[in-house]
């Protein structure tokens, strides 16, 4: 209490500290980075592991996976383990738990865990790479098209020098590049006229690493100083052609060069992913940024850069820039700050029309102090100016002024009797101060325990309880530190309450307009104040009419509470963990058959990019970019092979006439669908929001691929029998093309040979061996030695491929091998140590939600059913379904310490156990407000809604709060005028008469009407703006702010009668059981 009278008395204290406080809000708003969603961990390690020996996948997994795996098990902060194993490759996916605070630690020991595997992986698999995997921040993709023919070695040079430049902006953590290849000297080998000459490859290899030497020879000692020697035989960019003089063979009567029996090429190695960019072949280069660089500097650094660059390409090389997210963090960005100022102004815009302009101008300075301290928090947490943390101030706007607007409307009353503006602003603050200090706190604790929250969702939406508990405890500091002051300044007690229209004349101009709005204001608020008078006398009646049937209105109450409950519970209103018909880019996954060559895929995609182009709208087309020879499968699972593909058809959502996304998809599908070469498509939607899988995610666990086959097909026949249900597809890869080649030892033991000698020839022949590297200026060249594809391309060449043994025998490897065709698996997914096929399916979800998809399926087999049918099988559930599961437990957990703390704090405001539960009383009708809100917006709810129903319960419960104190403040003040000592407390309402019951009951109604209905309208006008969005990327966020508008509408409507209600059939049960109490003297 003294700090009030202290603040009013060191006013220039208070002013100073206010002033500093916006000074250093505006420095740390303007050094905020800026981005579109805030950046975070995800949490998974990753172990790669490389042997390009092992051309298997079943190889990899038996060899270098599992025993892995086996090692990492025992690691206690690993949550689960993932595994894909594909030919000469290992990456192993390490999931932690959300409680793990120090990945640096577990990446230490998942280190040393796999160290002790080294020694039972192949002595051919290199060292295994353990890193913590990132989420890539993408600023924007740059793409080189240029036309098929040209020189790659000159688009090669053009490209580094752009890598180069991009790499060096600040906050660039990579530039992922596509579309070019290192490069590599090719000696292509004729066979035939090698086999003719008794050439082998390995004295090939020798000829050539010999003519690749730099030699130490040691350090000679002169007068100028020491000397280096070095033998140098260095093939360089000027003289890789004199490769094809290098003596392989030389014999009595003929010297063997390599220009004989082989052709030398300076290209590339060899492709396996191509870019294309608008039907062009093209390098794409994505630029990635740190997790604290900004996206619109590095955004104006790379657009600097292209500019600079497009006058120095050649004929025929176009550069472009697409899927531009700084386009999107400005779009976003302006809206955001938009609405956050049409809402301040909406709520100035309340405050003018019920109370004095001076104390509305103070209550929205009050709004900047928590503003610019918000800002201060954002910068010391190392936050972004990001669409999360704007939501979470405009989510907070309506509120910060709830505090005020009770301080201020207290004062004003008790100025309006006639006291002077320094002991108005001590008492009517003080009356206020515990309720107030109530009502923040529960509305904290209300948004605080979303903290709690675990997986990814928690992570992304982490900073909305932080920012608005530390925006409402700021403003809580200015309303007892700074507010009172403020008061005694700039209110004069001339202008309260009496709006007479002023005729003062001035010769000023200034002074007269002055005037001018002066009355207008005063006018304005005369006829809401009569306005609002008419409402009251109304309001006195419906209470008298409440109060007399009050147990009506409560079971009325409790019905609809009811009906709201079988409406959630009976599916009327669907459950939908995001809604948001909104995408920048719409992805399209494509696969053909496994026997599709890289290049044959790419004219297939080729055809379809062609035929989108040409059949959908310009105006909604920002670019058309492919990759070939990869296919994302999840956020952390990318899959290859030459039959792989995904085109990016970068929306120009920002374009007036662009359609909704759905639209767009089902126009895109039916494109699709007259491509009979693809056997996998999939189009779907960019997800706005944190990532949270496929909408339908069944893992099929086990040891057998053959019968968890079969539970794949019957999961994939029954999903498409649901309506709505679509682009249903597994991630078996089974039809991977093989040659197998079964070698007879005894026949090679015989010959003089072993297996392994053969198999490393076999492999040099057509995969090619590394025979030397060196760098180029700053590429790094491999000299590749390897058979012609041209003369090597079927299976019959093969079985003519000749070994020789270790006596110098030529063989013919038909002669001690079986060579078959096959088929075999270009991948292996396993999940928890257990072998994984994976159903995916996508949902309309007009038609029907992921979750009543997922309640389908789950009901196709019971448990004894699957153990019988498909013994060793087992089945879980991931995507948007596990992650909805979490996201429910971590709300519920979230719900009931909310619960729990705000109790606690109504028990100690109230100094009472029972009152607590007349205020909590109030919650199950915002909820109902949730749920019908919801029903006329026709709208699902979702995650999001029910983050928002949560934080409405410290919201709702403020208006009940005040009423409840003021009711017991009369109570103990009648009590008080009578004659009882002040230790009698006023929750002894049986001594009381009936009239001051009633009385009581009927005051603190009138009486908070004005507060009550100020609060609530400024609080919904505050988050309107953001509530009824539905465009863009804030469709995510708006069912939060409109849970809380349709809860607080309905609850602060039905406070004003329920609390009383509830609070006089609370007098009726106590009369009851214990009878009238004891009466205080006369």
């Amino acid at each position: 209490m003294r700090l009030i009278e202290f603040s009013i008395k060191q006013r220039v204290l208070v002013n100073m500290l206010m002033i500093g406080l916006f000074v250093a809000g505006v420095i740390c708003m303007l050094n905020l980075r800026r981005e579109i969603f805030p950046s975070v961990s995800t949490d998974v390690i990753t172990v790669t592991t490389l042997d390009v020996t092992l051309d298997s996948a079943e190889d990899v997994e038996r060899l270098v996976t599992v025993p892995i795996e086996d090692q990492l098990r025992a690691i206690e902060d690993v949550k689960e383990i993932q595994s894909v194993s594909s030919p000469n490759l290992s990456v192993i996916y390490l999931k932690l738990y959300d409680n793990v605070s120090d990945i640096q630690a577990v990446l230490n020991e998942v280190r040393q865990e796999v160290d002790s595997a080294k020694t039972d992986l192949p002595k051919t698999s290199e060292s295994p790479v353990t890193i913590e995997q990132k989420f890539p921040f993408p600023v924007i993709i740059v793409g080189m098209s240029y036309i098929p023919g040209m020189d790659l070695l000159k688009i090669k040079k053009l490209a580094d020098g752009l890598q180069d430049k991009f790499e060096s902006i600040q906050g660039v953590s990579e530039v992922d590049v596509r579309g070019l290849n290192d490069r590599e000297i090719w000696v292509e080998v004729d066979p035939f006229r090698a086999r003719a000459l008794n050439i082998s490859l390995s004295e090939i290899n020798k000829a050539i690493s010999a003519k690749n030497k730099n030699i130490p020879g040691g350090i000679i000692k002169g007068n100028s100083g020491e000397m280096t020697i070095r033998v140098l035989e260095q093939i360089n960019d000027d003289s890789w052609r004199d490769l094809e003089n290098v003596v392989v063979k030389n014999n009595k009567n003929q010297v063997v060069k390599l220009r004989d029996i082989a052709k030398i090429h300076n290209t590339f190695e060899e492709a396996t992913i191509l870019s294309r960019v608008n039907g062009r072949p093209a390098i794409t280069f994505t630029i990635n940024k740190r997790k604290t660089g900004d996206t619109i500097f590095i955004d104006k650094k790379v657009k600097k850069y292209i500019n600079d660059a497009k006058n120095s390409m050649p004929k025929g090389v176009h550069l472009s820039y697409y899927s531009d997210s700084a386009k999107y963090v400005k779009k976003r960005m302006s809206t955001m700050v938009r609405n956050g100022i049409i809402s301040m102004i909406l709520v100035a815009v309340m405050l003018l029309l019920f109370m004095n302009w001076r104390i509305s101008l103070l209550v929205v300075a009050g709004l900047l102090v928590s503003f610019f301290g918000a800002f201060i928090y954002l910068k010391l947490v190392n936050n972004s100016f990001n669409m999360i943390s704007l939501f979470s101030l405009i989510l907070v706007l309506g509120m910060l002024v709830d505090d005020a607007i009770v301080v201020c409307e207290n004062v004003y009353r008790h100025m309006e009797n006639g006291k002077t503006p320094f002991d108005a602003a001590i008492t009517g603050t003080k009356e206020v101060l515990i309720p107030v200090i109530g009502t923040v706190s529960t509305t904290v604790v209300a948004f605080l325990p979303l903290l709690l929250m675990t997986g990814i969702m928690g992570k992304f939406v982490s900073i909305i309880p932080q920012v608005i508990t530390v925006a409402l405890l700021l403003s809580l500091v200015e309303v007892i530190f700074i507010l009172p002051s403020h008061l005694v300044d700039f209110v004069r007690p001339e202008d309260i309450g009496k709006h007479e229209l002023t005729t003062e004349e001035s010769s000023s101009i200034a002074s007269r307009l002055g005037w001018k709005i002066t009355n207008f204001l005063r006018k304005v608020r005369r006829g809401v104040d009569c306005l609002l008078c008419r409402v009251l006398e109304y309001y006195r009646y419906a209470l008298k009419g409440a109060l007399r049937y009050r147990w009506i209105v409560i079971f009325a109450a409790i019905f609809a509470f009811l009906s709201a409950v079988m409406i959630v519970k009976t599916g009327i209103l669907r459950f939908k963990l995001f809604d948001a018909d909104y995408a920048d880019r719409i992805l399209i996954y494509l696969e053909t058959p496994p026997y599709y060559t890289l290049e044959k895929t790419t004219v297939a995609v080729r055809r379809l990019e062609n035929d989108i182009i040409s059949n959908m709208p310009a105006y909604e087309i920002a670019a058309v970019i492919s990759a070939i020879g990869v296919r994302p499968e999840s956020e952390t699972i990318v899959k290859r092979g030459s039959n792989e593909a995904y085109i990016i058809f970068d929306v120009d959502e920002l374009n007036p006439r662009c359609r909704k996304p759905m639209a767009i998809v089902r126009d895109l599908r039916d494109i699709i669908n007259s491509h009979s070469e693809f056997i996998m498509t999939k189009v779907e939607k960019e997800k706005g929001g944190p990532p949270v899988g496929k909408a339908v995610t069944v893992r099929i666990l086990g040891d057998d691929f053959n019968q968890m086959k079969k539970v794949a097909e019957k999961y994939k026949t029954y999903l498409s029998t649901i309506p709505g249900v679509s682009d249903i597809s597994d991630d078996l890869d089974d039809t991977k093309i093989e040659i197998d080649i079964d070698v007879d030892e005894d026949k090679v033991a015989i010959l003089g040979g072993d297996v392994s000698k053969i198999g490393d020839a076999i492999m040099s022949a057509f995969k090619g061996s590394e025979v030397s590297v060196f760098r180029w200026g700053n590429d790094e060249v491999t000299i590749r030695v390897k058979y012609s594809d041209d003369l090597i391309n079927n299976i019959e060449d093969i079985k003519n491929f000749r070994a020789v043994s270790k006596n110098g025998n030529v063989v013919m490897l038909s002669n001690i091998a079986k060579v078959t065709r096959a088929f075999g698996f270009g991948e292996i997914k396993r999940f928890d140590r257990k072998r994984q096929i994976t159903v995916y399916a996508d949902v309309d979800g007009k038609r029907i939600t992921s979750k009543e998809a997922n309640d389908k399926i789950k009901v196709l087999f019971t448990k004894e059913q699957f153990k019988r049918q498909f013994p060793g099988c087992s089945i879980s559930y991931g995507g948007e379904e596990e992650e909805t599961n979490e996201s429910m437990r971590s709300l519920a957990i979230a719900g009931i310490i909310a619960f729990i703390l705000i109790f606690a704090i109504l028990a100690g405001v109230l100094n009472s156990f029972i009152q607590p539960f007349l205020i909590l009383s109030i919650i199950p009708l915002g909820f109902v407000g949730v749920v019908y809100g919801f029903m006329i917006f026709q709208l699902p709810i979702g995650f999001m809604a029910l983050m928002g129903t949560i934080g409405l319960v410290g919201i709702i419960v403020n208006d009940s709060i005040v009423m409840v104190s003021f009711i017991n403040d009369y109570r103990a003040n009648w009590q008080k005028k009578h004659g009882w000592d002040e230790t009698v407390h006023a929750s002894s309402n049986r001594h009381l008469t009936n009239q001051v019951r009633w009385m009581s009951l009927m005051k603190s109604g009138i009486l908070r009407f004005r507060p009550i209905f100020l609060t609530t309208v400024t609080t919904v006008a505050g988050m309107s703006t953001i509530a009824f969005t539905r465009s863009g990327q804030e469709q995510f966020i708006a069912p939060m702010a409109l849970a809380i508008i349709c809860g607080l509408s309905l609850g602060t409507a039905v406070t004003l009668f329920i609390t009383p209600c509830v609070y006089a059939i609370l007098d009726d049960i106590e009369v009851f059981f214990f009878g009238k109490g004891e009466l205080p003297p006369k």
